[in-house]
């Protein structure tokens, strides 16, 4: 319950949950995959009690309607996020543009940035290019390119004029 809630109001604390996995469980899985999947699993294990089935076919049940509640969810918003697209902003107008910070990138972590691209204002996902970069709340960034819905950002560089 605590990771559900500190995934759902973590951006208010500027406080994040996520891993920095490329591999593994949690970078196919997400919190709310499983937690539909929990849903889904303690639901199945009260029908299968109520009609009456033996306790280990209630278990096999209930884990194999989990486990498909997971991968349903996975592909469900794995689509939603693929077809997710103002009709107006592509990716190719959002790859040069720049953006302010509004939600910190610690240790290469993702966060949240507001930009402007074609003529619209945005608020996107967003990561360090390079992992090991930490970028701050209030930072310029540049976006080097979007990667299924999430920017990938470097911070933008102070420009030093020369002066004489």
């Amino acid at each position: 319950m605590t990771i559900l809630l500190a995934n759902a109001f973590g951006g208010l604390w500027d406080f994040d949950v996520e891993t920095d996995s490329d591999s593994g469980l949690f970078a196919w899985v997400s919190i709310s995959a499983l937690s539909f999947g929990a849903t889904l699993f303690g639901l199945s294990g009260l029908a299968t009690t109520w009609v009456g089935l033996p306790a280990l076919a209630g278990v096999v049940i209930a884990l194999l309607v989990g486990a498909l509640g997971v991968a349903f969810h996975n592909s469900l918003f794995g689509w939603l996020r693929r077809t997710e697209a103002s009709s107006d902003v592509k990716n190719r107008d959002l790859e040069g543009a720049t953006g302010l910070v509004v939600l910190g990138m610690p240790g290469g972590r993702r966060g949240q940035i507001v930009v402007d691209a074609a003529g619209k204002r945005l608020r996107m996902s967003a990561m360090p290019a390079t992992r090991t970069d930490s970028v701050r709340k209030g930072d310029r960034v540049i976006i080097r390119r979007v990667d299924g819905g999430v920017a990938l950002v470097a911070r933008q560089e102070e420009q030093k004029v020369e002066g004489g």
